[in-house]
């Protein structure tokens, strides 16, 4: 006698969704968007880009500012 073995093997799919991207997504989608409201939005995230970078800066001359003293501190 012969017994046949048949294996089924189950997938199950993962989907990870970034909030942020649908967001922007449904935004730069939506079909009642005129043109005053998408110059304000281009503007809203220049200056928050422009945001970005200044504080960016601001960390960068703080750690530089930081490691000066560190070195200061241990030639004494």
């Amino acid at each position: 006698m012969s017994s046949a073995h048949s294996h089924l093997t189950l997938y199950q799919e993962r989907v990870v969704y970034n909030k942020e991207v649908q967001t922007t997504a449904v935004e730069t989608d939506s079909p009642g968007d005129d043109e005053e409201d998408i110059r304000e939005r281009i503007l809203r995230e220049r200056d928050l880009e422009a945001e970005r970078i200044a504080r960016d800066k601001e960390l960068e001359e703080e750690s530089v500012q930081l490691e000066k003293e560190i070195e200061q501190e241990i030639r004494g």
